[in-house]
């Protein structure tokens, strides 16, 4: 089929940018290289000091399917939204301005939408580019992939989608809204799990883009804070969905997926590395799963569950892991009772950490300057 650029492309390509001028050029060259050319790149430029300007402008010139928007520095966050909301295409992708799409990126999608009809979320692998060696390598994925009736909760454990990899129907953004501008370094990673609690996604097992590593990246910052940002985001998802919604592709009023549930919820809540630790322990998930199974209907049901957690807590990993998820482990075991989940506080979570004598230093240092962006932010 072909398309009239000027009023349905079928794919719109953000690209925020924001003091890239150096690496900028590469990323645009890599748009017009797509094997498929019914595209637009809607390009913001985020209060840029540097000749981003000149760049876009002598871009734009040549091309008119690039889009040119310009703003005040208000963040990737931010910058994506206008991209949104300055999109026409059916499809949404994303370029990072200091990444690459490799040619065939666009096709690639296409043809995996024209045979999933029904998806509207699609992830792919990538490449990584060592700026100083030159080197393109293929890298292992930075989570294994979930099973589909853990798309959801895995994103508790940590991000397994790659920004500049996705593509997404552009009527999943109308339904689901924007990216949230507060999240200055993870808005990514709580857009897709949104999305994921709405949509199921598929991951393509190609290589569609490349994210160059390079010694002016914005996260070498403040390389913790995209982590940081995302166990906010776990905890904000936590407080404002119930257990269900952590399963989607689950009936949990069966016997077995509950089942299947209360052993993802445990193998997540007994990893300390998981996402929703990474500003300190706490019991949201845990206190949330009590909420679910202390007000389960089915008698048989909850007493399998309970005995699935008190088996938990006999086995070796068990002892090793911090009190406080112990003691929440505890409360699930001797409170049958129906419970109702209270919010969790994430900055006490946050004041907790930084407070005890046991955290590590340097992650002591890391949370006071990530304290104090919230404050400045006014969150």
């Amino acid at each position: 089929m072909n398309y009239d650029y000027e009023t349905m492309p079928f794919f719109s390509i953000l690209v925020p940018t924001f003091n890239q001028a150096d690496y900028l050029p590469y990323a645009l060259d890599s748009i017009i290289a797509q094997t498929m050319d019914s595209w637009e790149a809607v390009i913001v430029n985020d209060g840029s000091t540097d000749n981003t300007n000149t760049i876009l402008k002598n871009y734009s010139s040549a091309d008119p399917r690039f889009k040119i928007y310009n703003q005040e520095n208000g963040g990737c966050g931010a910058a994506l939204n206008t991209g949104l909301k300055n999109s026409r295409g059916k499809w949404i992708c994303w370029l990072s301005s200091d990444d690459l799409f490799e040619p065939d990126k666009l096709e690639t999608h296409l043809k995996w939408i024209n045979a999933h009809k029904n998806i509207k979320f699609f992830y792919s692998h990538f490449f990584y580019l060592n700026e100083e060696s030159g080197d393109k390598t293929e890298p292992d994925l930075w989570r294994p992939l979930p099973p589909k009736e853990f798309q959801v909760s895995r994103f508790f454990q940590g991000n397994y989608v790659h920004g500049n990899s996705i593509a997404i129907h552009s009527d999943v953004f109308k339904k689901i809204g924007f990216f949230n501008e507060s999240l200055r370094y993870g808005q990514d990673f709580e857009m897709w799990l949104r999305i994921s609690s709405k949509y199921p996604s598929l991951f393509i097992n190609k290589r569609t883009c490349v994210t160059r590593w390079h010694s002016h990246q914005t996260t070498n910052d403040f390389p913790v804070a995209g982590l940081y940002d995302s166990a906010r985001a776990c905890h904000e998802f936590i407080n404002t969905h119930s257990f269900e919604d952590f399963f989607p592709q689950l009936d949990l009023s069966t016997h077995s997926h509950a089942i299947e549930a209360t052993h993802e919820i445990l193998k997540i809540a007994m990893w300390e590395g998981s996402y929703i630790y990474q500003c300190g322990y706490n019991t949201a998930l845990l206190e949330r799963m009590r909420e679910w199974i202390t007000n389960y209907p089915s008698t048989q049901t909850k007493e399998s569950v309970f005995m699935e957690i008190a088996k938990h807590t006999k086995n070796h990993s068990f002892k090793q892991i911090p009190m406080a998820i112990k003691l929440a482990f505890e409360s699930l075991i001797h409170s049958k009772l129906p419970y109702k989940y209270r919010p969790c506080d994430f900055q006490n979570i946050l004041k907790k950490t930084v407070k005890n004598p046991a955290t590590d230093p340097a992650k002591r240092e890391n949370l006071k300057r990530y304290m104090k962006n919230l404050v400045k932010n006014d969150l």
